[in-house]
């Protein structure tokens, strides 16, 4: 009845056929990683094999959490370091695509040219 897979998630039966995945504290850690580094959370949900509700949920939870561990005095600062880093994060993303495309830009219009 029970399956364990190499992504952190343990397949439980619940009978007819639907499996309902339990996924560890580690599995969930990471997704929450990448969403705060920009990644979206559509692409994390199918880079990791699992819902975007458990993701949703994964992040809502991670980020209470952090309000609650760091109080009302140090959640404001928590929260500016948190939306700084993201945004780094995406500007890096951001300027790796650009990157591609420009090399695309010129590779398509060389082809045109010949």
């Amino acid at each position: 009845m029970f399956g364990i897979h190499f992504l952190g998630t343990i397949n439980i039966m619940k009978g007819k056929g639907f499996t309902m995945k339990r996924y560890d504290q580690s599995f969930k850690d990471s997704v929450v990683e990448q969403v705060a580094l920009g990644v979206s959370r559509v692409q994390v949900a199918k880079q990791f094999g699992c819902s975007l509700k458990s993701v949703n949920n994964w992040v809502a939870a991670a980020s209470s959490s952090q309000t609650t561990t760091t109080g009302s005095n140090g959640s404001t600062q928590a929260n500016a370091d948190d939306i700084i880093a993201k945004q780094a994060a995406r500007i890096r993303r951001l300027e790796k695509e650009n990157e591609i495309l420009e090399k695309a830009t010129a590779f398509f219009a060389a082809k045109t040219m010949r």
